[in-house]
């Protein structure tokens, strides 16, 4: 039975500001790819690889007032995977079935670490790519409403244009980083040969 329980802050964890929960998604989105092949790895041919990932990504969410800014998030995601996979198999010894000692389970889970390459998914170095296109004023409008977190009437009283106008940009740029990023990933699909 899959793993399913309410998210919310615990009342003795620091309540994150909203722009810093934004990131942290954004973060924990990019790597869903990887931290699932990751536990994959460690778990090869285990049905229960979705519900050890979703215990990671809840786990990760209730531990993020923990997380550095600025540092690693794929290895701190990692090392959360690995106890959450140890958990696991710690509940399938339990329940008596054949499992990997802990010290050989370290092993495997530090060596698969070491394999998993630190490159962005494509659709995320596009995005990279396609915001470093966009005009900077444009680019600074949609990192401080989406990034910062800053409201639309904020956006309006630091530029000095009307919070309507600022919508229609920011919808206007928006359509033109998805025809960016499409456009990116089809020429990267044609180079490799997936078209």
């Amino acid at each position: 039975m899959p793993f399913r329980e309410t998210i919310s802050a615990s009342p003795d964890q620091p309540s994150p500001s909203p722009g810093d929960d934004d990131r942290f998604v954004a973060d924990l989105t990019a790597e869903q790819v990887a931290l699932q092949g990751f536990i994959q790895s460690l778990m090869p041919g285990d049905p229960a690889v979705d519900d050890v990932l979703q215990r990671t990504n809840l786990t990760l969410w209730r531990k993020r007032s923990d997380f550095t800014p600025g540092t690693n998030f794929r290895a701190w995601a990692f090392e959360v995977a690995k106890w959450n996979v140890r958990s696991h198999f710690k509940e399938l010894g339990r329940k008596h079935w054949l499992v990997f000692d802990d010290d050989l389970a370290t092993a495997i889970t530090e060596r698969m670490a070491e394999r998993v390459p630190p490159r962005p998914a494509p659709r995320q170095a596009a995005l990279q790519e396609c915001l470093q296109q966009l005009r900077p004023i444009d680019r600074d409008l949609l990192l401080s409403h989406y990034e910062v977190g800053e409201t639309l009437a904020e956006c309006a009283a630091r530029t000095g244009r009307s919070a309507k106008g600022l919508k229609v940009t920011l919808f206007r740029i928006r359509a033109a980083l998805r025809r960016c990023i499409h456009s990116k990933l089809e020429i990267d699909r044609t180079r490799h040969g997936h078209a």
